[in-house]
């Protein structure tokens, strides 16, 4: 499993999934990352005072239909075998593997990256 996050400096992901069982994705649609954020720091109070930015430390559940009885919009999607998944930049995400399976993945930039660089938060902390 991996909790809710954005990647690194808010850059796109792209994994390929060369063998095994597949990964089941949520994504946050980003017209609602200001209100995911909201809704996490007053659910999770603690950690948002230990660091502002606790949810990029992947330890985050919350289930996608409690977010989306809170206004914020979800999807999902079953990734398999010999398929890419692409993340948006700036894209929060979550899911889990059905089982074992090998899969790689990389962060890059578009050129409308660029648009949101200089926004870009990051962890602080050390945990």
């Amino acid at each position: 499993m991996f909790g809710w996050h954005k990647e690194d400096m808010d850059l796109y992901s792209i994994n390929f999934l060369h063998h095994g069982q597949p990964k089941f994705w949520y994504g946050i649609d980003t017209r609602d990352n200001a209100k995911f954020e909201k809704f996490m720091s007053k659910v999770f109070p603690e950690n948002f005072n230990k660091c502002n930015e606790f949810i990029r430390h992947k330890t985050t559940f919350v289930q996608p239909k409690v977010l989306m009885e809170n206004g914020i919009r979800c999807v999902k999607n079953v990734h398999y075998q010999n398929e890419f998944m692409v993340n948006r930049a700036a894209g929060y995400h979550s899911g889990f593997n059905f089982g074992f399976n090998i899969a790689e993945a990389v962060n890059f930039a578009l050129r409308d990256w660029l648009e949101i660089a200089d926004k870009v938060s990051y962890c602080r902390c050390t945990e």
